[in-house]
């Protein structure tokens, strides 16, 4: 299984920590994604670490595509960050 390279451990529980690409800062609320993937086995990390992978570039890529803004008619962005740190 691939490992994701945003992952840490803290207080026996791992988590995902990712910076917002310096190009993309501007359009997110936060300069750095942090989430406790509430486990501290590591198998079940890198799992959840490589989906939060692909959907943070994902995301990260259809920001891009609208020209930096994070969402399209100028109104609050359409990515949610709420469950972020």
């Amino acid at each position: 299984m691939a490992i994701s390279n945003h992952l840490t451990k803290r207080g026996g529980a791992w988590q995902y920590v990712r910076r917002v690409p310096a190009d993309l800062r501007d359009s997110f609320p936060l300069s750095r994604i942090q989430k406790s993937l509430r486990t501290s086995i590591d198998r079940q990390a890198r799992e959840a670490a490589l989906d939060l992978d692909r959907l943070w570039d994902r995301r990260f890529a259809e920001v891009r595509e609208r020209g930096g803004r994070a969402c399209e008619n100028g109104g609050l962005p359409v990515i949610s960050t709420g469950d972020l740190t």
